[in-house]
């Protein structure tokens, strides 16, 4: 019930925060996040995963952050040195990416993609800090939060992903509050192979980084 509670509160937080303009900061990048944009701030899971993330070597990598939001975790690999394509279904999330990386002089690309519709290269590394909360969302705001009753995010995502065949691999976080065996079954379903499971420890909330490949 505690936990309930607080995923509750923690949403009505971050949808009274997000109808203004917001400064957010971390490890050195300092950007600004527009109205109806997900902020890190306030959830744990992308400060996590982008800390897990900087320990790997990026240099020359050519990478596609998938729903970017923000796209502080393009900047962050941008600067170690990989070649980043940030996309987002939210124009308000791309028009902020833009206006971020031409002020901390980062050469990322931004695009206004719903999923892999628009993006036909390849990538090496497509990393993803997924919607997961079992709710329709009635907004592109809210798809920042809510995966569908029945995880239409995720049948979308791996089913298009599948359908690309290349030699590429998705790195995506889930909270233990995300319903995980579902998600992994949904993957499996579509023929997509576990490549890996690193667990990542806080003291309050488990994450797990999935590594998901084509078979």
């Amino acid at each position: 019930m505690i936990k309930k509670l607080s995923e509750k509160y923690q949403q009505w937080n971050y949808f009274r925060k997000s109808k203004k303009t917001q400064a957010y900061s971390f490890k050195g990048i300092k950007i600004k996040i527009l109205p109806g944009v997900f902020s890190p701030e306030g959830t744990r899971t992308t400060e996590l995963f982008a800390s897990y993330l900087l320990n790997e070597d990026w240099n020359k990598k050519k990478v596609l952050e998938l729903g970017a939001g923000s796209g502080l975790l393009s900047f962050l690999l941008c600067q170690k040195g990989a070649e980043v394509t940030a996309s987002d279904i939210s124009e308000n999330a791309i028009d902020g990416i833009k206006q971020n990386s031409q002020a901390l002089d980062l050469n990322v690309h931004a695009i206004n993609s719903n999923l892999f519709e628009k993006l036909n290269e390849r990538f090496d590394i497509i990393i993803i800090n997924p919607p997961f909360f079992q709710k329709d969302p009635k907004s592109i705001a809210e798809s920042a939060w809510y995966c569908g009753k029945n995880f239409d995010y995720f049948i979308a995502l791996f089913e298009q992903f599948s359908q690309r065949d290349l030699k590429e691999q998705i790195w995506m976080i889930l909270s233990e509050n995300a319903d995980i065996e579902m998600i992994e079954s949904i993957a499996l379903s579509k023929g997509l192979a576990i490549q890996d499971k690193v667990n990542l420890e806080t003291h309050d909330e488990k994450h797990v980084v999935f590594k998901i490949s084509n078979k």
